[in-house]
């Protein structure tokens, strides 16, 4: 990048080129089942819907993404057997999963429906499916906290009624509604940020590694192995290192090192983001990085503001002014 900038300021161009700061993408996901059930309605008060949300293992968005599982070319059979046997589901709920989320070929959530005939009209539900689908892929691509896609989180349709008249029931209605209810349960629970990491492997010579070590700590980084390469005097170092964090390491541990040192970056895997995404109290300092404990908050917050997204992220949004009410004075919610 930096050759290809160089050549486009001095040899094809005279105009100056700035280059904005990089941006890291984050993921959503919530660590806990959602502390309630939240009935929510849609805008005409006609229709309802209670969504709860809960963890999932991380390897089922790895296998939708590999492609071990399609909701588009298996079978609901094939399906219900591949997550039986390889997540212990048990065989109503793997037969019962509507869709893979944000997307049916890289998702990594869950739509199951999790009602019971006689209590919900499972007719009115299958005819409909289609509308509720829209609205838990949105709600997926565009979480509720800095408008980031959520990530491993099973959303369960437990009740759900919908009018008869079919000028009630639309999709306007009911993408809206599913949208919501997913925002809800997810608010209710434990929501978390997620930053990638990524793998940092280094060549160097043995008496620069301690020096390493320093720098990756400065930046929430960690070696993991350092081992000699054989038949040279040179050692392999792995380590991991956020992200968000990477900007410049490589020029860092070059002069660090005086060039006795290079490395590559590759992704690694999600990890959750230290703090409360929600904590209101968190201390943000101006200009200097944040403590360990407010980074959650903090990288929240100013995705929001870069994204244009006004105010906080909040669970009033989605539920009844006297739902909320209720929530805060048991305490549910601060």
């Amino acid at each position: 990048m930096d050759c290809l900038l160089h050549d486009l300021r001095k040899l094809y161009t005279d105009i100056e080129i700035k280059v904005s700061d990089p941006t890291t993408k984050f993921t959503e996901t919530s660590i806990d089942m959602s502390n309630v059930k939240l009935t929510i309605e849609s805008t005409n008060k006609k229709n309802k819907i209670t969504i709860i949300c809960e963890p999932i293992d991380s390897r089922i968005g790895e296998d939708i993404k590999n492609g071990k599982i399609s909701i588009i070319k298996n079978t609901r059979k094939q399906i219900a057997k591949f997550f039986k046997k390889n997540y212990n589901f048990d065989s109503l709920e793997a037969r019962s999963i509507l869709s893979f989320g944000p997307n049916d070929e890289d998702g990594s959530c869950l739509l199951v429906d999790d009602t019971i005939d006689g209590e919900s009209d499972k007719e009115r539900l299958n005819e409909f499916k289609d509308s509720i689908i829209q609205g838990f892929k949105w709600a997926t691509r565009e979480g509720p906290l800095c408008d980031e896609t959520i990530r491993n989180v099973k959303f369960k349709i437990l009740e759900i009624e919908l009018a008869d008249n079919y000028l009630d029931c639309n999709g306007a209605q009911l993408i809206q509604m599913a949208r919501n209810a997913c925002y809800s349960s997810f608010m209710i629970g434990t929501p978390k940020l997620m930053e990638p990491i990524y793998q940092i492997d280094i060549t160097c010579y043995y008496n620069v590694v301690p020096k390493l070590n320093q720098l990756l700590d400065r930046r929430r980084g960690n070696i993991l192995t350092s081992s000699p390469i054989a038949g040279t005097s040179l050692y392999k170092v792995v380590g991991l290192v956020p992200v968000i964090d990477s900007v410049g390491l490589e020029t860092d541990i070059r002069l660090l090192t005086q060039g006795q040192a290079m490395c590559y970056l590759t992704f690694s895997k999600w990890q959750i983001v230290p703090g409360d995404p929600l904590d209101k109290d968190a201390f943000i300092p101006v200009l200097r990085p944040a403590p360990i404990k407010s980074l959650a908050r903090d990288f929240t917050m100013k995705t929001r503001k870069r994204k244009g997204i006004d105010g906080e992220p909040t669970l009033q949004k989605y539920v009844d002014s006297l739902t909320y009410t209720k929530l805060k004075d048991a305490g549910i919610i601060s």
